[in-house]
């Protein structure tokens, strides 16, 4: 992988997605990396089965996760989360943007 803009943070995150069999692919929106997810989610399942709080995983170690992902690529990355399924969303639509 070459490169450090937002072409090259989308390819990383998805090739991380694609070796976890994660659902929806994150694709790129003018300057930003958009990640739109409505089904399938780890962490979900995670919270389930190990009795703790969805919202708790997501805010403590998806999202950081996430963010810290796409920061090899590009570490002045800013990573936002519009919606969340865990907040009771419809989808979770986390957003990746070079700062």
């Amino acid at each position: 992988m070459k490169g450090n803009d937002i072409d090259a943070v989308a390819a990383l995150v998805n090739a991380v997605f694609t070796k976890m069999k994660f659902g929806a692919p994150v694709t790129v929106e003018g300057d930003k990396a958009v990640l739109r997810q409505a089904y399938y989610c780890p962490i979900m399942v995670s919270s389930i089965s190990l009795k703790v709080p969805w919202g708790w995983l997501d805010e403590n170690f998806a999202w950081p996760w996430l963010k810290g992902v796409a920061s090899v690529v590009n570490p002045n990355i800013e990573f936002t989360v519009k919606m969340a399924r865990s907040r009771g969303d419809p989808i979770c639509e986390h957003v990746f943007e070079i700062k």
